[in-house]
């Protein structure tokens, strides 16, 4: 029987009526443990969540460049070592990112890298994952405002190595006051190139189109500057070539000099994570922090620091505010149905 899990943290209030739409499936296969593959997993397919939302942010966050954001995307194992991954963080300078993507957390992860790093936070949880027995999904982390956001669920291929259901997430983060459009994106392990480019369509069409099966669709507004990271499974040159055939024609481009991302792979096949980027945002620098023992992950963290193109529009244009910016008091988690 898998625990509820709402009831991990004691951050976590219960949303009325809440049940959501649910999917029990057996898994084929299993990359992690041993003897998961017959583990039960309990899938949530419902686009409107369980989302849940949080902020430890006091104080207005400072720029150190108008002009200019820092992106890092970083798949933490299984959310198994959230204190490892932040001392990853920090040592590799990324805990002063202004977006920050997660993949592989569950929500008591989440609150102690975003607890750690005094941000805002958004997490949606995909699946209750057969290796960990706990949450798993994508978190999406800032020290400013995120708004809209909303949850993309993928094709899931029962014939892969990893049964658990794969999710994205987009937001709207008011970076220094000017709108970004993001997308959290985990694909699933083990598909072919074909299976890729499946789910990399779906994201574009939810996010940016009519056709999707959420009727709210299309998620994100139409702005100048998008940043679609994750990691995408493209452990092959022909995956690779599926997921950047539809993020291209979507009109975006993937940020060079990423690399290897993942510990042990190697001879091309370890470039899993990527962040790709619209025309109207230059890279001024990329890469990934190495490291092999106590990084929270199997992955390490990459980065792109992305500088603001063309005419921006002024700051906060548009922008509606629900809360303080210096409360001074950091608000608990909350997860809910909407």
């Amino acid at each position: 029987m898998v625990n509820d899990p709402w009831r991990q943290s004691a951050h976590v209030t219960s949303p009325p009526g809440g049940n959501w739409q649910r999917s029990l499936v057996l898994g084929a296969g299993c990359l992690y443990a041993a003897g998961c593959a017959s583990a039960p997993v309990l899938n949530y397919l419902d686009t409107a969540g369980p989302r849940c939302a949080g902020s430890f942010r006091t104080t207005e966050p400072s720029a150190d460049d108008a002009a200019s954001f820092l992106v890092v995307s970083f798949n933490v194992k299984l959310g198994e070592e959230p204190d490892n991954a932040l001392k990853t963080l920090r040592n590799g300078g990324l805990d002063r990112a202004d977006v920050l993507l997660l993949q592989e957390m569950d929500l008591a992860a989440t609150i102690e890298i975003a607890a750690g790093l005094g941000f805002d936070y958004v997490y949606y949880p995909a699946t209750i994952h057969p290796a960990s027995h706990r949450q798993f999904g994508v978190a999406i982390l800032s020290p400013w405002p995120i708004r809209d956001d909303h949850k993309i669920i993928l094709p899931d291929f029962i014939d892969s190595r990893d049964p658990a259901a794969k999710a994205a997430a987009s937001a709207v983060v008011w970076v220094q006051g000017i709108p970004i459009a993001v997308i959290n994106a985990h694909l699933q392990l083990g598909l072919s190139a074909e299976q890729i480019e499946e789910q990399m369509q779906t994201i574009v069409d939810c996010a940016f189109s009519e056709h999707c099966d959420n009727p709210q669709a299309p998620l994100l507004p139409p702005l100048p500057y998008v940043v679609v990271a994750g990691d995408f499974n493209t452990s092959q040159d022909a995956k690779m070539r599926a997921a950047d055939a539809v993020l291209t024609a979507a009109g975006l481009r993937r940020v060079p000099g990423i690399g290897r991302t993942y510990k042990y792979l190697s001879f091309g096949l370890g470039k899993l994570d990527h962040i790709y980027a619209s025309p109207a945002l230059e890279v001024e620098d990329s890469g990934q922090v190495r490291g092999f023992f106590a990084t929270g992950s199997d992955h390490y963290p990459i980065y792109a620091r992305l500088r603001l193109n063309g005419d921006a529009q002024p700051p906060w244009q548009g922008f509606e505010s629900d809360d303080s910016w210096a409360t001074g008091v950091p608000v608990a988690a909350t997860c809910e149905l909407r």
